[in-house]
C-alpha cells in the first residue's frame, strides 16, 4: 500500500497468497509461490503508480527515479536517459506532473525516508546517506521542508501508527 495499491486491491490479494502459502505442501512449491507473488505485487503497484496523462518519457523517468532513490539524481542524468536536453525534459516534466524534476526526485527520496523511518532503526546520517543526500543536514532540511518536522520528530511520532 506504501507504494500506492489500494487497500481493497492488497488485503484481498495478500489474504489469497497468505491461504496459498497455508496448502503448500513443501519448500520448493513455497519459493514458487513467494516468487510469483513477488513478481505480482511489483506489477500492480506499478501499474497503480503509472500515470495515464504522462507520457512514456515523464512515466520513464518517474519510475527511473522511485526505484533508484539511493543514487544522485539529476536532469542531466536523465536527459540522458531518455535521449531528450536538459531543458527540454524539465519543462516537459513540469508542464505533465506539475511539479519540477528536481521537486519530483526530493519529495521521492523524502518518501523512502519516512518509510525507512518507521520500519527501521537506521541513524538518520545513515538513511541520509542510502539516499544519496549530499550532508545529513541538508537532508534534515529537505525533510523538514516537505513534512514539517525533522525526522527524528517523524519517526517518534509515527514510529507506532
Amino acid at each position: 500500500m506504501d507504494g500506492g495499491l489500494s487497500p481493497e486491491i492488497a488485503y484481498p490479494l495478500g489474504d489469497s497468497y497468505i491461504q496459498q502459502a497455508e496448502d503448500c505442501r513443501d519448500s520448493g512449491e513455497l519459493g514458487t509461490l513467494a516468487h510469483a507473488m513477488y513478481h505480482d505485487f511489483i506489477y500492480r503497484v506499478h501499474y497503480a503508480r503509472s500515470n495515464p496523462n504522462h507520457s512514456h518519457v515523464v512515466q520513464k523517468c518517474c519510475d527511473f527515479i522511485d526505484l533508484n532513490t539511493n543514487r544522485r539524481l539529476n536532469a542531466k542524468d536523465l536527459a540522458s536517459l531518455v535521449g531528450y536536453t536538459e531543458y527540454y525534459l524539465t519543462d516537459k516534466f513540469k508542464k505533465e506532473t506539475g511539479i519540477s524534476l528536481s521537486n519530483y526526485i526530493r519529495n521521492a527520496k523524502i518518501s523512502r525516508a519516512k518509510i525507512l523511518l518507521t520500519s527501521t532503526s537506521l541513524p538518520v546520517s545513515e538513511i541520509s546517506d542510502q539516499l544519496a543526500f549530499n550532508t545529513p543536514n541538508y537532508f534534515i532540511q529537505c525533510f523538514r521542508k516537505c513534512e514539517g518536522c525533522t525526522p527524528a520528530q517523524y519517526r517518534k511520532k509515527n514510529k507506532n501508527a
